[in-house]
């Protein structure tokens, strides 16, 4: 469960670094600061594997934070990305919209341009070994993965949970059985000790009775 929980994070790490640069904006890279994962790549024994530990801003856009509104050099997808875009240079127009609105439409939506679909996020051959999959049908948007990815955790958890209290309510059960059949009954003990304190006391006084007899006896033959 828990390779499986890495593996779509590091898919989201992956699409989403990939989206955005698909789009004009290099804004995430792997942690050598320049190359992006290509998440069409089978998961298993690829650069996304730990993706998600590793995703860093751009160097470049650190640097010139003005990129988040002009663009960068596209680093995935080819040339243009899924349609053409021209970053705004420098000293361009201060209002220049159009990264901001790619990003919106497509990076965050489920096209990567106008009636183009996204390719779908991995759902099967996750895992170290590529035997994994999600239990859940990826939907096209990040934002939508990122929810399917909430609730099946969730639902995880809640199973986890009512496992473990099922197992805890068993144990007591046992551990009350155990302590009935093989525990110690202070009450039917002292009422043994008493019983026996009694019965010493009794035999002590029948052996000192024969005793004294037994002394009697012998000073009347003498």
């Amino acid at each position: 469960m828990l390779p499986r929980y890495q593996a779509e994070t590091d898919l989201v790490a992956a699409n989403l670094a990939d989206r955005f640069a698909r789009q004009g904006l290099a804004l995430f890279t792997d942690a050598d600061g320049t190359t992006v994962p290509d998440p069409a790549q089978p998961y298993a024994g690829s650069a996304q594997v730990g993706l998600a530990g590793r995703l860093r801003l751009s160097l470049a856009v650190t640097a010139a934070p003005r990129l988040l509104r002009d663009g960068t050099d596209v680093v995935a997808g080819g040339p243009g990305g899924p349609s053409a875009f021209t970053p705004n240079p420098p000293g361009g127009p201060a209002g220049f919209t159009g990264l901001l609105d790619r990003v919106l439409t497509y990076s965050l939506g489920a096209e990567a341009a106008a009636g183009v679909a996204w390719a779908p996020i991995a759902g099967n051959g996750l895992g170290p070994d590529g035997t994994l999959q999600s239990p859940f049908p990826a939907p096209a948007t990040l934002s939508g993965y990122a929810d399917s990815v909430t609730v099946a955790q969730l639902g995880d958890r809640a199973a986890a949970t009512a496992v473990r209290e099922g197992a805890a309510g068993l144990q007591t059960a046992l551990e009350a059985r155990f302590a009935a059949g093989s525990g110690v009954d202070v009450d039917a003990e002292m009422a043994g000790m008493v019983t026996l304190q009694n019965a010493y006391a009794a035999n002590a006084r029948v052996i000192s009775t024969l005793q004294a007899m037994w002394d009697a006896l012998l000073a009347t033959r003498s």
